[in-house]
Order: structure tokens, then C-alpha cells, then sequence
């Protein structure tokens, strides 16, 4: 094997790996790597009524000429300070996936909240994925079709790498409750 058929070989692996890894697509039943180009978030971007995805970081929802709702939305919730308690023991385990829609009211509602009890607790910025969709509930990747969305917004909670369960929608209580009652009901004998 010659040098010039090594490169080729290394640039052609090192593409799939890269392809997979920017595209979310988990090579198993597992959640793909909680990481995405540059370790920032992806991001809702909207145009022509649709939800599209580029890389940008969490602090750009605080833009109140793009999404004037997740200001005012991330100021007023009050999230129950009891709840945040119990909910930092597990803030370090913590992977989430959260899928939304900048045109979706239950996405307005819920999108802040959820961030506004994530910072609270410290779950750390690298372990939550935003992912934007369509009113059709797809994603410029393959993300929505992999982990079947059908309503907005989901949020999906792992640990090691397998799903604990999803706040879909709607909560019971509160964000935190839910999240709190996932982890829990799921990790509370172990």
C-alpha cells in the first residue's frame, strides 16, 4: 500500500467520522456524542415559517429582536427553589436532548423554563443539545426522525448513554418536577 492510498483511506474515514458525529446519528441504539463542532449547541433559526439548524451558542436565544419570547419567558419563571435542590444532585450526569420549534407557543413556554432550571442547577452547557424543527417536526439532520418526534417541544434525558425518559409538550407540575421525577424514578436504585 502506498502513501498516496493511505491519505486516501485516512481522509475518507476521517470524513464519515466527522459526518456522523455533526449529524447526530448514533452508529447504535445509544445517544450520539453529546458534542457538536466548536462544543457549542446547535440552533433555531427561522425562515420562510420553517425551523432550520446552524451551530451557535446558548446566550444568542437572549436575542430580543430574533426570539423576543425566551427573554421575557427565561425572566419570569420562578422555578421551585426545593425542586433545583434535589434536581443538583444530578446536574453532573445530566445528558439532554431538547427539540423545539421557534414557531411552536408550547416550545415559547417551555424553552425558557427548561433553561432557566438547567443554568440553575449547573448542568453543564456541553451536555444539552438544542435541536430545531419544522412544523412537520423535522430536523436538517436526521436527529427527529432517529429519536421519532412527534410533538414539541421534547426533552430527552440520558444517562450513560440510554434514555431515562422525555418531558413531551406539556409537564405534570413544572419542568423541574418532571425532570426531577424522571431521574428519580429511574436512577433512585442504582
Amino acid at each position: 500500500m502506498n502513501f498516496t492510498t493511505i491519505k486516501i483511506i485516512l481522509a475518507f474515514t476521517l470524513f464519515w467520522i466527522a459526518f456522523f458525529n455533526y449529524a447526530g446519528i448514533a452508529l447504535s441504539n445509544k445517544m450520539p456524542v453529546i458534542y457538536n463542532i466548536n462544543g457549542e449547541c446547535k440552533k433555531l433559526v427561522e425562515k420562510d415559517s420553517e425551523v432550520h439548524l446552524k451551530d451557535f451558542t446558548r446566550l444568542e436565544l437572549d436575542n430580543q429582536s430574533k426570539y423576543p419570547w425566551f427573554k421575557a419567558g427565561y425572566d419570569s419563571y420562578k422555578p421551585e427553589l426545593p425542586i433545583l435542590d434535589s434536581l443538583r444532585y444530578y446536574s453532573k450526569l445530566a445528558k439532554i436532548i431538547a427539540f423545539g420549534g421557534s414557531w411552536c407557543s408550547d416550545t415559547k413556554k417551555l424553552l425558557p423554563a427548561f433553561y432557566k432550571v438547567v443554568e440553575a442547577v449547573g448542568i453543564p452547557s456541553e451536555n444539552i443539545i438544542l435541536i430545531g424543527v419544522s412544523r412537520r417536526k423535522k430536523s436538517e439532520g436526521r436527529e427527529s426522525k432517529h429519536y421519532h418526534i412527534k410533538k414539541v417541544p421534547t426533552f430527552i434525558l440520558f444517562f450513560n448513554g440510554k434514555e431515562l425518559g422525555r418531558v413531551i409538550e406539556k409537564v405534570d407540575k413544572s419542568i423541574e418536577f418532571d425532570m426531577l421525577k424522571i431521574y428519580k424514578g429511574k436512577l433512585s436504585d442504582k
